[in-house]
């Protein structure tokens, strides 16, 4: 799409000369009628011919690649055509110093011999004009076509088909494609092509705006970016409405419609804080009275839900803000050229850092002429994973602006009562829902059959029952919940009131205390599997597929049950066994965990998730006391990280067996089942230390039978392999007990994998699905098991003269060539000189670097330039890559042939700065000893060590 979109920009720049060609013929032809030597506008003409001249000049030394060599050979025939115009131009200019009436005479004559060079040049124009168009009418057609898929993704990106700028699109294409095949223009209507030239220009223009806008935007987007808001329960019909009362003590509709500055809502865990926020984002009140507030400009409401039990990117900062910049720039895509100046002029591909992020927020709220009123919603703060008195200052600080209020919610902690709690604007969700709360008792417990023939028995038992209940909640909407089911099971078992006020009575008021009785009261036959269930809960940190749990009662059976042996369920008993999983969750974990209502829109598998009822929930299970409770009743022998692995490799089996041609239905889960035993076989090694062998090889043997491509997979182009892929996910004890069988099978399979360990790392990101993304930098860790158990950087490269060492240089020095750097990128504005060899500062990702740190790091260039490949050399040159890399004879002689050497302290010295190179000197002086002084002088002579 970029190259085709690179070739219609270089159609236009093509148009645009052609069109001011010919009106420079006719200024010349103008000349025969002056007097002077010249036309008002002529030195403006002039200066536009060289102007053109030099950019075709730029386009032929520019990089060719994808570009159309049809348009190349047109653009190279303008670059002549121009010098010419230029030349023809200059020649017509009279100077003042010298005699007039030789220089008329002069230009009478140069007039004369030129009249035939101007219709050479306006045929030649013409010739380009028609070759163009017709190459333009291809090129148009390209974009209709493509414009249905460019809009698509950013469609379910912003969940809005953007129709205005996609139907002025379609109608600008269509119309140049009807003027090309009609050619309106002829010769001696200038205007038409001139119209013609500018509708071009303006529809590339929007068209190269739009690419950027979804550049910008996918950037900034992540999957789970509505995730947490979707699994949060709708209020329950009619409550909370009292939000909105005028006469209400919370407030909350006069700051909404008359104020700024920052509305807390503060409450107890499982008052009802999240559910509340949800309901105020998407009430149509809120949105009326926000109107009110922003008067004649538009208001945007933008918001993002902290979840601790989430991914990093749902409870750090860097979520909140791609969060937020994702909706607003969504909305006001005209101000991305402002905020992220470098991201719209530049084809970033790497994630968005922190530093970065800070800097495009605050340019969001400092901007005085922002198209629309921005009310920020940010639920959780203290889910945040992270400083939360520096959170709450960059928050301050945006409110500040005119143009920007935002609503948040906590717990009540000290950090947001020290910051919040004084303030006018707040509210306390507990102290209010009093009658929400009854409301909900009546909807749900008093409508039960059973309970309204216990009332027309005993009125006023029941009442007052129902008011204990109100009472003991103390606002706690999580612990009405609860309590409604627990005395609706007693209803079902047919009660009577004296028994249901006893379950009251023995239900603590207190979450975990409630929590910690629902665990005691489930049968002591499944203890295990309850506490196997929670613990691979706990371990995945978000949703797991209802079917995953088939999967894990088999493990009790079967350790090995996803290997070899693997019998997948039957589709046709999908219904039966979904359902028979609901129950079994149910009985074995109450209340605790829920599942989430089916999308209709997943593939049938992942159709059903399973979660915490509530992060109360989770946050009791890691306690101390329960993480030790839970593992002593799960078995000593149970990993919950390993059975997550083989789970997704089951699920994977199971995939490929319901689809009707597993290679080519269902691929992208698939890869997510793939990228899923991988990620948690990583985590194996990383906090269980140990190697899931046996899942990995498995799992290779049916990436092959499913034909899976690595690079669709990894998203890299050079990842052609499940080893290159476990190479560069740093799965190092499962390399290692590879690698004897890999050095008998095939060494050079060895150095293959030696050099992936050279180039960019994958990490896989968490979500419904997984993802695999690329690190610009090495794995150290995994690069020095590689070279531990016998794999040489001299080692040669299959189908390929160079070594793994040379290779690696060679790749540098070509893609990051130290001339090629804007001097603001420059690596030697990050050494520091009294630390030899210089040490890398940590990256802008880290939000150690938050508020007054993150501040000074976006005055900086993005760490991106400062990959670990300093410290992959070092690494290498001590475990023996040579300095004397490759070598070619030059010339047989009697006295014997003569070599050209390539040495890697010369690419050492081209990629690295001084400090660095020398360092990088001293290492080879150590492991190559015997090399003569001679050839070390040749680098750095100017100053000895």
């Amino acid at each position: 799409m970029l190259e085709a979109l690179a070739a219609l920009s270089l159609a236009g720049n093509i148009v645009q000369f052609v069109d001011f060609g010919i009106k420079a013929g006719k200024s010349v032809r103008e000349l025969y009628k002056s007097t002077d030597g010249s036309i008002q506008w002529l030195s403006e003409i002039e200066k536009e011919a060289f102007d053109q001249a030099e950019l075709f000049k730029t386009i032929s030394k520019g990089s060719l690649k994808g570009r159309d060599p049809k348009l190349l050979t047109l653009a190279a025939t303008c670059s002549s055509i121009s010098d010419e115009l230029v030349a023809l131009l200059q020649s017509f200019q009279l100077d003042p110093q010298k005699n007039r009436l030789v220089q008329a005479i002069s230009k009478s004559f140069k007039s004369h011999l030129a009249t035939s060079r101007i219709k050479d040049i306006e045929r030649g124009l013409l010739k380009i004009r028609d070759d163009v168009c017709t190459r333009l009418l291809v090129l148009l057609s390209q974009q209709q076509d493509e414009m249905g898929s460019r809009f698509s993704d950013l469609a379910r990106l912003t969940e809005s088909t953007s129709s205005e700028t996609r139907v002025a699109l379609e109608t600008a294409v269509t119309k140049l494609i009807l003027e090309i095949q009609a050619k309106t223009w002829k010769i001696g209507d200038d205007d038409t092509f001139t119209s013609f030239a500018k509708d071009l220009t303006g529809f590339i223009t929007r068209t190269q705006n739009s690419e950027r806008t979804v550049r910008v935007l996918k950037a900034l987007h992540f999957k789970q970016l509505k995730e947490r808001q979707s699994e949060i329960r709708e209020a329950h019909t009619h409550t909370f409405e009292w939000v909105f009362d005028h006469q209400s003590t919370s407030n909350f509709s006069s700051w909404l419609q008359s104020e700024n500055g920052i509305y807390w809502i503060e409450g107890k865990p499982g008052s009802g804080k999240s559910t509340l926020m949800k309901f105020l984002i998407s009430n149509h009140k809120t949105a009326r009275l926000l109107q009110r507030w922003s008067g004649a400009k538009e208001f945007i409401v933008a918001n993002h839900f902290f979840w601790s039990a989430g991914t990093k990117l749902q409870k750090s900062q860097n979520g909140l803000f791609r969060s937020l910049l994702f909706q607003i720039l969504s909305h006001c895509p005209e101000i991305i050229s402002d905020v992220a100046p470098d991201r719209w002029e530049a084809e970033f591909h790497e994630e968005w850092g922190w530093a970065e992020l800070l800097s495009a927020f605050e340019k969001i709220a400092s901007l005085e002429h922002l198209p629309s009123k921005l009310c920020l919603f940010i639920d959780g703060l203290d889910e945040y994973d992270g400083d939360h008195v520096k959170l709450i200052e960059i928050l301050r600080t945006t409110a500040k602006s005119g143009n920007i209020k935002i609503c948040t919610s906590s717990r009540p902690w000290y950090d947001f009562i020290d910051a919040f709690g004084h303030q006018r604007w707040k509210l306390c969700v507990q102290d209010l829902t009093a009658n929400d709360i009854l409301l909900y008792i009546k909807d749900n417990l008093e409508q039960d059959p059973r309970f309204q023939k216990l009332k027309r028995q005993d009125r006023p038992a029941t009442t007052e029952l129902v008011e204990e209940i109100r009472t003991k909640s103390c606002g706690v909407f999580l612990w009405v919940y609860l309590v409604v089911r627990s005395l609706l099971r007693g209803l079902r078992n047919s009660d009577r009131i004296p028994n249901l006020r006893r379950r009251l009575y023995e239900l603590p008021g207190e979450l975990e205390k409630y929590f910690e009785l629902m665990l005691d009261s489930i049968e002591k036959v499944y203890q295990q599997t309850t506490a196997r269930i929670f613990k691979v809960m706990i371990t995945a940190q978000g949703s797991v597929p209802l079917l995953a749990f088939h999967f894990l009662d088999q493990e009790e059976h079967d350790a090995k049950y996803a290997l070899s042996n693997f019998v997948p369920i039957p589709l046709t008993q999908f219904d039966s066994l979904r359902d028979e999983k609901k129950r079994q969750l149910h009985a074995n974990c109450r209340d605790l965990l829920w599942v989430t209502p089916p999308d209709q829109n997943a593939e049938i598998l992942v159709r059903d998730r399973v979660g915490f009822l509530h992060r109360t929930v989770m946050d009791f299970l890691q306690t101390k006391h329960m993480d030790t409770l839970l593992s002593a009743r799960a078995g000593e022998k149970f990993r919950p990280i390993a059975s997550l692995s083989m789970m997704h490799l089951a699920m994977l089996k199971t995939h490929a067996q319901w689809t009707s041609d597993g290679r080519k239905v269902g691929q992208q889960l698939c890869h997510s089942f793939v990228l899923g035993t991988i990620f948690y076989a990583h985590r194996s090694e990383e906090e269980d230390e140990v190697a899931e062998v046996l899942v990995l090889e498995e799992l290779q043997l049916w990436s092959r039978r499913l034909s899976l491509e690595w690079q669709n997979i990894s998203g890299a182009h050079d990842c052609n392999s499940f080893l290159d892929y476990t190479v560069r996910a740093g799965l190092r004890l499962y390399i290692s007990n590879r690698m004897p069988m890999l050095f008998s099978e095939d060494p050079l399979i060895v150095s293959t994998l030696l050099r992936q360990a050279l180039r960019a790392m994958f990490t896989i990101e968490q979500d419904l699905n997984f993802t695999s993304q690329m690190e610009l930098g090495v794995d150290l860790s995994t690069l020095e098991v590689l070279l531990d158990n016998g794999a040489s950087p001299n080692g040669e490269l299959p189908r390929s003269d160079k070594s793994v060492w040379y290779d690696f240089l060679l790749s540098l020095e070509t893609d990051f060539p130290k001339q090629q750097r804007d001097p603001a990128w420059d690596m030697t504005t990050y050494i520091d000189p009294s630390r030899p060899p210089p040490q890398y500062p940590d990256s802008d990702d880290d939000e150690s670097n938050e508020n007054e740190g993150a501040r000074k790091a976006s005055k900086k260039p993005k760490a991106v330039w400062l990959p670990n490949w300093y410290q992959a050399c070092e690494i290498l040159i001590s475990h023996g890559a040579k300095n004397i890399m490759h070598r070619v004879m030059l010339s047989p002689s009697v006295r014997g042939p003569k070599y050209s050497y390539v040495y890697a302290m010369d690419s050492i010295m081209e990629i690295f700065t001084q400090d660095q190179a020398r360092a990088l000197r001293q290492c080879y002086k150590k492991t190559e000893p015997s090399i003569a002084p001679s050839i070390w002088s040749r680098f750095f002579p100017f100053r000895k060590d």
